[in-house]
């Protein structure tokens, strides 16, 4: 914990040099449960001196934590400059520019000036100190044959867009951020069924104001309905919205029990950034 690295480093580069094994910090051996228990209460330290919790309400909010998921867990070793998964754990990307040490990445000035899509891997994002666009908008959707769909249409060329194939990664999540304190506004499109939900909720849960949900709405919800019926188990995910919005879209679909998908709603994307 005392020779965590101050600069960007892979997980197994790192336990190699303080232990001799690359090995000996991954998540399945007890070593890097220990290290991963103490970069999870490091975390929560910080966050509860922040919120001037005292040390017996400090010790309570750590036994409290939820089990971290996957993301969340390459997330805190982000957050102490560990990389896990650095070369695949990717974001679909156009029209963003990338800055390090306040001078334009020249990769990603190409990429911006050709109006090309690319992926920009995790490794990628721990060169670059600022994302930013020309529009302070970027639109986010969820599935790739919709963001295609866009960028192949020459009206929306200049468009920021992003698209997290689903579940947001932690490339995703980083990139977002960036993005966040840059000012840039975030528009986020997805499937109205339970995964597609919750992935809206979280998002909305860590940006707040900073995002925006399009089609997340009962009209948009029952124009789009599909016959892929939904079955209990999925639809247990809708229980446990936090959003209040995606609460009450939540007791339509859970009425209707049928998904509604994103590729049908491209035309009111379209509406919305052509504005831009």
């Amino acid at each position: 914990i005392e020779k965590l690295p101050k600069e960007k480093v892979s997980l197994p580069i790192f336990s190699a040099k303080v232990t001799g094994n690359p090995h000996a910090l991954d998540k399945n051996n007890l070593a890097g449960q220990f290290f991963l228990k103490f970069l999870i209460i490091n975390e929560n330290i910080k966050y509860n001196k922040e919120k001037s919790f005292n040390n017996e309400a400090q010790i309570e909010y750590i036994k409290h934590q939820k089990v971290k998921t996957t993301e969340e867990i390459a997330e805190i070793y982000y957050n102490n400059n560990l990389l896990i998964d650095e070369m695949s754990n990717m974001v679909l990307a156009r029209n963003l520019i990338g800055l390090q040490k306040n001078k334009e990445n020249k990769g990603w000035r190409e990429f911006y000036n050709n109006h090309e899509a690319w992926q920009i891997t995790l490794y990628n994002l721990s060169k670059i100190d600022t994302v930013t666009a020309s529009i302070k908008n970027c639109l986010i959707v969820e599935n790739p044959a919709v963001f295609t769909n866009i960028i192949q249409d020459e009206k929306y060329k200049n468009i920021p867009i992003v698209c997290t194939y689903g579940q947001v990664k932690l490339a995703g999540i980083i990139l977002l951020k960036k993005l966040v304190d840059s000012n840039v506004h975030l528009y986020y499109s997805g499937d109205i069924d339970p995964e597609g939900m919750q992935i809206a909720d979280k998002l909305k849960s860590r940006f707040k104001e900073n995002i925006t949900l399009i089609g997340f709405d009962e009209a948009t919800y029952l124009k789009n309905i599909s016959k892929v019926k939904l079955d209990e188990i999925r639809l247990k995910k809708l229980e446990k919205l936090e959003d209040e919005s995606l609460a009450e879209l939540a007791k339509v679909a859970l009425e209707k029990k049928m998904s509604a998908y994103e590729e049908l709603n491209i035309d009111k994307l379209k509406e919305i950034i052509a504005r831009w």
